[in-house]
C-alpha cells in the first residue's frame, strides 16, 4: 500500500491484453488500502462470457461508444454517460461485437479482484486461452461461468 497521491494520464498505467480488450489500469488499490480498484475497458469486437461475481461487486460507466448489456434476465444497449451496477450474483455480460471502438471504466471492490484480468493477461501471452484455463483462473477470483 501507499499513501502517495498520483494523476493518471489517459494513456497511462498499467495495460494488461486480453484478445480485443486492452485494460489500463487506473488505480490498482495500492492508493485506496484495496477497498477498489478502477481499470479502463477499450475495445472492439469482444463479447465477455455471461457470468457471476460470488466475492467482489462491480460499477462500469461508459465513457465512449456502445457497449451491449445483459443484465439479469434483461438486455440493454449502453451509451457514453451511462452506468450500472452489478452486485454479486447476479449474471451480466457485455460485449461490442462492432468495429467501433468502445471505452469504459470498471470499478471493482474490493481491488484484489483486478488481479484476476492481470492473471488471464500473463496466460494469454503464450497464445490463445484454454477453456479450462479460464475457468481455472475465474474460480480462483469468485467467478462462475454461466
Amino acid at each position: 500500500m501507499t499513501d502517495s497521491p498520483a494523476v493518471i494520464g489517459r494513456d497511462e498505467g498499467e495495460v494488461y491484453r486480453l484478445g480485443n480488450i486492452e485494460v489500463v489500469v487506473k488505480e490498482s488499490g495500492t492508493r485506496t488500502r484495496g477497498t477498489h480498484a478502477v481499470a479502463e475497458f477499450r475495445g472492439k469486437g469482444f463479447r465477455i462470457q455471461p457470468h457471476t461475481h460470488t466475492e467482489h461487486d462491480e460499477t462500469i460507466y461508459v465513457l465512449e461508444g456502445k457497449l451491449g448489456l445483459l443484465l439479469g434476465d434483461r438486455t440493454h444497449t449502453l451509451e457514453p454517460g451511462a452506468s450500472f451496477a452489478i452486485p454479486i450474483g447476479v449474471v451480466h455480460s457485455v460485449w461490442n461485437e462492432t468495429d467501433v471502438p468502445t471505452r469504459f471504466l470498471n470499478i471493482i471492490a474490493p481491488g484484489r479482484y483486478l488481479s484476476y484480468f492481470e492473471e488471464l493477461s500473463l496466460a494469454a501471452s503464450g497464445g490463445p486461452l484454454k477453456p479450462e484455463t479460464i475457468k481455472e483462473v475465474m474460480r480462483k477470483y469468485g467467478l462462475r461461468p454461466v
